[in-house]
């Protein structure tokens, strides 16, 4: 398992990008890969600046009985750099919409009602969650878009928006570029979220 993984590390080149996107950087990264975590599955941990994910077997393993030629699932280098980012994501994300306000956060709950079955099925079933995966993954999105990776951003978009119901990223992600490209040096992340999440509306 770790030699797949350490084989299969993606490029760096993303942190760079994760971090100018947040404006926020964290003193280690660390990738804990997991035998008994359930296939596809991950979760972040995070410490002060010591962020990290836990995480499991990309694929189901296709080689168990020939311990010399094993093949756990783990030997995706693209696979690792979208679930890095994601999980890397939330421990910037998460303080942030926590810093939003109860206020600002529950006066636009009722856009939960849309989504609220297929969140509920992928065990976000509060709100404050859906806003967490919405603004992690526009930045899984965006940040492909950055590394000029087109094919992923196109394939994350229209796994999350058309098969996973986050339909708020219609609005979040075209909001993410007009801020990144034009009001960067002027609004911080953090006032961006939370006048994106002011602005969202329900989806005609």
């Amino acid at each position: 398992m770790i030699e797949e993984v350490k084989n299969n590390l993606p490029d760096e080149n993303f942190i760079a990008e994760m971090e100018h996107l947040y404006n926020k950087e964290a003193s280690e990264y660390f990738l804990n890969a997991s035998l008994t975590m359930p296939f596809s599955q991950g979760y972040a941990v995070f410490k002060r600046d010591n962020i990290g994910y836990v995480f499991g077997s990309f694929t189901l393993p296709s080689e168990i009985d020939d311990l010399n030629n094993l093949s756990l699932g783990y030997a995706n280098a693209l696979q690792l750099r979208n679930i890095s980012v994601h999980e890397f994501g939330h421990s910037f994300v998460n303080p942030v919409v926590d810093k939003v306000g109860d206020s600002i956060i529950n006066n636009k709950e009722f856009l939960f009602e849309p989504i609220k079955k297929k969140m509920s099925e992928q065990a976000y079933s509060k709100w404050k969650y859906t806003l967490y995966e919405h603004f992690v993954r526009a930045g899984e999105i965006f940040i492909a878009k950055q590394l000029n990776d087109e094919i992923t951003a196109q394939k994350l978009s229209q796994d999350y928006i058309e098969n996973r119901e986050f339909i708020y990223l219609r609005q979040i992600i075209p909001a993410m570029e007009e801020w990144y490209n034009n009001k960067y040096f002027t609004q911080t992340y953090p006032d961006f979220v939370k006048e994106t999440i002011e602005n969202l509306k329900l989806e005609k």
